[in-house]
């Protein structure tokens, strides 16, 4: 009886096996670039203070990480009030910058006919006429305009005399009454591995120096929140 020859082991070479655990700290880059350090500056950040985030990717039995404001402890993390901050913009550029797109970013979209698709249509006789507004007393399509251009304030260019117009003056009024403590998340460095996903649910915006995913990794957030980052890199494994 013949014996059956085995087939040779054949050596994948084109797959990588990465331990983000021991790789991350190649990744990561220190922050040299003035218009970061200022940002943070802007919305009360130390640069020099920021907590450093634990590591999470080996406790990913734990489920999800999913992060709020008014959250004290994590699993993943520990105690994570101090990476929990509230800023207050002073300026409706200040908003822009913190949840939306800055001015200057929305003016060249907007030469490049890259913004259209996020500027909404407004029926300016549905705007309301006073110079307060009230919005729990709005009808329906009052609601609609004042949201619309709110959004489009936000995340579009705008003159800075439409600013001191009316309904504009009153929609950006409106907007920073209604933007007073904002939650952020404050942290030096966030590590995504393969297979994991961080929730940030409720913050406004969250702020880290390097954002390092591995793989298929994956950080969600809400519709009406930004990231910023000195570095957001993906790294195949």
């Amino acid at each position: 009886m013949n014996a059956k020859k085995k087939s040779p082991v054949m050596w994948r070479t084109d797959i990588a096996k990465v331990d983000p655990v021991k790789d991350y700290k190649q990744h990561l880059m220190k922050p040299d670039s003035a218009k970061f350090i200022a940002k943070l500056k802007e919305f009360g950040i130390d640069p020099n203070n920021i907590p450093t985030l634990p590591l999470i990717c080996r406790l990913k039995k734990l489920g999800p990480v999913v992060l709020y404001p008014k959250q004290t402890f994590d699993p993943h993390i520990g105690e994570i009030r101090e990476f929990i901050r509230t800023i207050t913009p002073n300026s409706i550029h200040q908003l822009k910058t913190l949840v939306g797109i800055p001015n200057e970013v929305a003016l060249r979209q907007q030469r490049k006919l890259q913004a259209s698709a996020r500027i909404r249509s407004i029926k300016m006789q549905d705007m309301p006429v006073e110079s307060r507004i009230r919005f729990k007393s709005l009808d329906v399509l009052q609601r609609t305009a004042v949201t619309d251009l709110a959004h489009n304030i936000l995340h579009g260019h705008v003159e800075e005399e439409s600013l001191k117009r009316q309904p504009y003056k009153a929609v950006t009024d409106y907007m920073l009454e209604r933007a007073k403590d904002l939650p952020a998340f404050v942290a030096k460095e966030l590590i995504v591995c393969p297979g994991e996903t961080v929730h940030f649910s409720g913050f406004a915006a969250v702020f880290f120096v390097n954002v390092i995913v591995y793989g298929d990794g994956q950080i969600i957030m809400a519709n009406n929140s930004k990231l910023h980052a000195y570095q957001i890199k993906h790294v195949p494994v």
